[in-house]
């Protein structure tokens, strides 16, 4: 997430991605997944877990909003005390190795169902 893009327009931009695809194709099953934590000790980023947290709220119930839309919370498996787990990021942002086989273990289900 940038932290130079606002919090609604960030929220906009996924509610104009999604009516777009239902416009386009509405028979396409849309998966959102959640916003990973960051580890600002790593990273030095002044966005907060809270905003991460609100934005992840906001993408949950959006996803309700519409149908062929899912959304899939990786944010709890991911953290520590609202941080990114070092054991999966070497920068504080992007995920390692560790990380993006979580990553895979998490939606494994989703894209094979």
């Amino acid at each position: 997430m940038d932290q130079s893009v606002e919090n609604e327009t960030t929220k906009n931009n996924y509610k104009n991605i999604i009516e777009e695809i239902q416009k386009k194709s509405p028979a396409t099953k849309i998966y959102i997944q959640s916003m990973l934590p960051i580890n600002n000790e790593l990273n030095g980023s002044k966005v907060s877990s809270e905003t991460i947290v609100e934005l992840n709220t906001y993408l949950k119930n959006l996803s309700s909003d519409y149908d062929n839309c899912e959304f899939i919370d990786l944010y709890p498996h991911f953290q520590v005390n609202g941080q990114m787990n070092t054991d999966y990021t070497n920068d504080g942002t992007h995920l390692n190795g560790q990380g993006y086989l979580l990553w895979k273990e998490q939606i494994q289900d989703f894209v094979n169902g």
